[in-house]
């Protein structure tokens, strides 16, 4: 479900709609996304006694929950990404650290996928507010 509604996001068009709706509608879909990729990647880490919930002391080697729960919050940080709304990433990252933190009696650290992802969705939301804040050509006429 969230994969559809991040392809949504990416495609939607309604040739009924003006192109302001179309923007509202496509961002609702971003944000849907990120939302149902969130929830699967804290969802997955309910609990330590889950046997697939395992953390490895060496790289490569973590349970499968561990490794789709890192996957799923990269994809929630992309997704936030292009929404504009770095604080967003920032509490969601925050969330998903110290669950895994948690979770592994703080042995676990982030991967340099995740780390990448979500320093690249910041970068993208600064892109993102600093292009609608700069002024055309035309507006100053």
């Amino acid at each position: 479900m969230a994969n559809y509604e991040s392809a949504l996001g990416k495609n939607f068009l309604d040739e009924d709609l003006s192109i302001e709706q179309n923007e509202e509608q496509r961002r609702h879909h971003i944000a849907k996304a990120a939302q149902l990729f969130y929830d699967y990647a804290m969802y997955a880490l309910n609990t330590r006694w889950d046997q697939k919930l395992k953390f490895a002391y060496r790289a490569g080697k973590d349970g499968e929950r561990v490794v789709r729960a890192a996957r799923a919050i990269r994809r929630c940080v992309v997704e936030l990404g292009k929404l504009g709304n770095p604080d967003m990433i920032d509490q969601v990252y925050l969330a998903f650290k110290e669950r895994m933190s948690t979770l592994s009696e703080g042995t676990w650290k982030p991967d340099k996928d995740t780390e990448s992802d979500v320093a690249e969705a910041k970068r993208t939301t600064s892109a993102y507010r600093f292009s609608s804040q700069i002024p055309s050509h035309q507006d100053g006429k």
